[in-house]
């Protein structure tokens, strides 16, 4: 046997056998736009430390001229999988050139730093776990022009809830979880209370939502949609509508559904000249 493979066999015994961060994430991160030269550093630097003593518990990137953070406690491997889907597998990619977007399920803020890193001139990002939260108000501060952020969940009506939280970061909700771990109080507003946190004018209007399972009763109401030229909605298995039944509540507000290979269900608005 080999000196190399005695010592891999080391390392997975030491350290476990899963890689978190790989070189074909780097390279993926590399063709990204979105992110500069000190980012794309740091994500070499992220894959050598990972393949000398494996991944660490937390990290910090720079994007957009803040610095978006990955993991705390046991939560790296979950943050890593979520900022390599946005930054490198783009599943929101949009026109963002000018655009006030709201952000609904901000988790730790990597879609609102990829939307400004986009060219969005406002982001208002809505996360109601306390944890998650407090990681997304430290990224949007140097930002506070650009990106506002609220510690509220998004739903069918304003008041207070219970968030159900999850032992994995991005899988909190208001109706069910796989993992618990334990609940936590949560002030609830309305997708028309969120949308009038946007600035009024004549920019495009970009909503993302990705709230683990609340999205039929988010959007079971058309008329906050009417000023949305572009959403995306990521449906959830333990949503009480189906896709079918979401798509068509989205469209009588007028948007029309974009094809989509992936979970994500995409709508865009053609407005008249």
């Amino acid at each position: 046997m080999s000196l190399g493979r005695i010592a891999w066999r080391l390392r997975s015994r030491l350290l476990g056998p899963q890689r978190v961060v790989t070189s074909s994430h780097v390279k993926a991160l590399g063709r990204s736009s979105e992110l500069g030269f000190r980012a794309r550093t740091r994500v070499r630097t992220l894959h050598a430390r990972e393949l000398v003593v494996g991944p660490p518990r937390r990290a910090r990137v720079p994007i957009a001229g803040t610095l978006v953070e990955l993991g705390g406690g046991e939560d790296f491997p979950i943050d890593w999988k979520a900022f390599v889907e946005i930054f490198a597998d783009q599943p929101y990619a949009a026109p963002y050139r000018g655009a006030h977007v709201l952000d609904v399920g901000a988790h730790k803020g990597y879609f609102g730093a990829f939307a400004l890193a986009s060219g969005a001139s406002v982001v208002v990002s809505f996360e109601p776990a306390a944890t998650n939260y407090s990681a997304l108000k430290r990224t949007a501060a140097p930002l506070g022009h650009h990106w506002h952020t609220r510690n509220a969940a998004v739903g069918s009506t304003s008041g207070t809830g219970v968030l159900r939280l999850d032992r994995t970061s991005w899988a909190h909700s208001l109706l069910e979880v796989e993992r618990p771990a334990g609940e936590q109080p949560v002030t609830v507003v309305t997708l028309e209370q969120a949308m009038a946190d946007l600035p009024e004018g004549g920019a495009r209007t970009i909503v993302k939502i990705d709230a683990e399972g609340s999205e039929c009763d988010i959007l079971a109401r058309p008329e906050p949609l009417e000023r949305v030229d572009v959403l995306m909605v990521e449906w959830h298995s333990v949503a009480p509508c189906s896709r079918q039944e979401l798509t068509r509540s989205i469209t009588s507000s007028g948007l029309t559904p974009v094809p989509q290979t992936d979970g994500l269900l995409r709508f865009t608005r053609r407005r008249s000249v």
